[in-house]
């Protein structure tokens, strides 16, 4: 139960990028076949290799620097600013997106080691599912904030935030926070020959932090846990706020979105 768990709170991190991610590869890539007039040499025949050893899948993901300051805005990140933690590493604060947080008694801020293993556990799933996810190429779009978890019970709730620079694209740069959510759950419906199931159950509008926010709601296995994404679209980036419980825990999950304030 706790490895599934696992593996569930590593896709509300992975979707979150899947989504655009995908998008854009597709966008970038021409179906057309190309041909040519000049010949082509006959193949020859190559010597057969030796079979390799079966190994682990693995994700390989980018790891930043250690840093004091707000991490640098690339050109492939375009207007996205990250915010940073206090001293204590119980407030955080991100002037750009207007969003801070204080953490609940019994929370925690996950490391950035701790975000790449989520990462590569959920990219895993995301590739068997036969979708080629390529979570390297998508952080290249894409910054997270944090990812706040349960200091007793690291699995469920938690509550992430990343941008994505849907600008970065011609074919997502008119994405709206209603289009992103419809690609994920286009993408959620390819995991049911991994055996998870999503089921919306809810979507509307609602105020997070004195903020208008796009949500839906999709409840996994028949309500083994249950994610909302909240999308805000901000110049040119769209903010994902993904919060993930269980059903003993939802009230301390809604406690998180509660504990968001805008920055004054």
């Amino acid at each position: 139960m706790k490895k599934l768990l696992a593996l569930l709170m590593a896709l509300a991190l992975t979707f979150a990028l899947a989504a655009c991610g995908n998008s854009q590869s597709d966008a970038d890539t021409n179906p057309t076949e190309q041909t040519s007039n000049e010949p082509t040499a006959e193949p020859t025949a190559e010597p057969t290799p030796e079979p390799a050893e079966p190994t682990e899948a693995v994700v390989d993901m980018p790891v930043a620097e250690p840093s004091d300051e707000p991490e640098a805005v690339g050109s492939q990140l375009g207007t996205i600013q990250t915010g940073t933690w206090d001293e204590t590493r119980k407030t955080f604060t991100n002037e750009w997106s207007g969003l801070q947080i204080t953490l609940p008694d019994g929370f925690i801020a996950a490391t950035d080691e701790t975000i790449q293993l989520m990462l590569s556990a959920g990219g895993e799933i995301v590739a068997n599912s036969g979708e080629g996810f390529d979570a390297g190429a998508a952080l290249q779009t894409a910054a997270y904030d944090f990812v706040i978890q349960d200091a007793a019970y690291i699995g469920a709730p938690s509550l992430s935030l990343m941008y994505e620079n849907v600008s970065a694209n011609l074919l997502t740069a008119a994405i709206s926070e209603t289009d992103m959510l419809n690609m994920m759950a286009a993408q959620f419906a390819l995991l049911e020959s991994q055996g998870l199931t999503y089921t919306e159950t809810e979507r509307g509008t609602r105020v997070i932090a004195d903020q208008e926010w796009t949500y839906a709601v999709f409840s996994l296995n028949d309500g083994l846990m249950t994610q909302l994404y909240a999308l805000r679209k901000i110049d040119g980036a769209m903010a994902n706020l993904t919060l993930t419980y269980t059903p003993d825990t939802e009230a301390s999950g809604m406690s998180l979105i509660d504990a968001l304030t805008a920055v004054k």
